[in-house]
């Protein structure tokens, strides 16, 4: 019995695993608070998906008329998971989302802020 309840502290303490799983979706651009690309944003249309398996996260983004970019990510026990990923001339954006079953909330912030609400393919 104690080596059951063992098994199950070890889990809750190195997080939680989801199964594979691969989310996609389409958002407009908002304006970031600070500086950015202002009112461009509006008009920029940004794609993504995102494959979960386990705790692992991996997204594909592609703003329309762009490179595509990617980013790799590990979710904590919440599901909680933060990164960055390498966009035009070397800069970068943020990245942060939570895994939350059946969807996939990622936010890409900085010279424009893209709010993803990803449903599972």
């Amino acid at each position: 019995m104690f080596a059951g309840a063992a098994l199950v502290a070890a889990t809750s303490v190195c997080g939680a695993a989801w199964a594979q799983a691969s989310y996609t979706g389409t958002v407009m651009g908002e304006r970031p608070p600070f500086g950015g690309s202002g009112d461009k944003c509006l008009s920029y249309e940004m794609t993504m998906t995102v494959t979960v398996n386990g705790a692992s996260v991996e997204g594909i983004f592609l703003q329309k008329g762009r490179t595509q970019r990617h980013f790799k990510a590990t979710a904590d026990g919440k599901g909680d998971f933060e990164t960055v990923a390498v966009v035009g001339g070397g800069n970068e954006i943020d990245v942060k989302g939570k895994l939350k079953g059946d969807m996939v909330d990622v936010t890409l912030d900085g010279y424009c802020i893209f709010p993803f609400k990803l449903k599972k393919k």
